[in-house]
């Protein structure tokens, strides 16, 4: 936590997705509402909170999504994803959930968005950064130096890009934006695994060496 502003982590369904509870005194978000969000659900009410001001999808992918409907339906509000992947919601083929015994459409309003200041978090921005899918954002909260970055960056490890859509000099490059325009200290908080920071992958991940390698001076 840092100051007002305070998030907790859950770990989602089989494939331990992080989706996160992010609230300060006037505002509460969810990130990435994956499989089975009771645990989510039950401290967003614990805390005293009877809506959310926002849902925000770092991408669609099956078990970033699986739970959204249920949240919605909990606390309806606004839904943000990029523009490039509104569609994929509501199609199994590119959520990837037509790879699983229960595809699923997710059916709910969403609010298509861009790169840009982020529209439901003060001193928010989301970057767009493509290369895990070609409609991955990731949100920064300037404040207190967080870094919500979905698939795109793992402690030790990058989002894999061979899924439809992905491309990894797409995903080299959104690293390189990152590690540019990013301070050092900042908390990158994963779409899966544990949190890390941009200091550490810089000099201890191969795949973030490699990328920043290529940097053009």
């Amino acid at each position: 936590m840092a100051g007002s502003c305070h998030y907790r982590t859950y770990k989602l369904g089989d494939f331990q997705t992080n989706a996160y509870l992010i609230w300060d005194d006037e505002k509460t978000i969810v990130v990435d509402p994956g499989f089975d969000p009771s645990f989510l659900i039950r401290d967003i009410l614990d805390l005293g909170r009877n809506s959310l001001q926002a849902i925000f999808l770092t991408h669609t992918h099956v078990d970033h999504i699986a739970g959204l409907a249920r949240v919605h339906e909990r606390f309806p509000c606004e839904v943000y994803v990029h523009t490039d992947e509104v569609s994929w919601l509501t199609s199994p083929e590119k959520n990837l959930s037509a790879l699983l015994a229960d595809p699923i459409r997710v059916d709910v309003p969403a609010q298509p968005v861009g790169e840009g200041p982020c529209p439901f978090w003060p001193q928010g921005y989301l970057y767009h950064t493509p290369g895990h899918s070609p409609g991955s954002l990731s949100l920064h909260l300037s404040g207190p130096g967080w870094l919500f970055g979905g698939d795109l960056l793992f402690r030790g490890s990058v989002g894999r890009t061979d899924f439809p859509g992905g491309d990894f000099s797409d995903l080299e490059e959104s690293l390189r934006r990152l590690f540019r325009e990013l301070p050092a200290s900042t908390l990158v908080l994963p779409g899966h695994g544990p949190s890390t920071t941009l200091e550490r992958e810089r000099l201890s991940n191969a795949y973030v060496m490699n990328a920043l390698a290529q940097e053009v001076s």
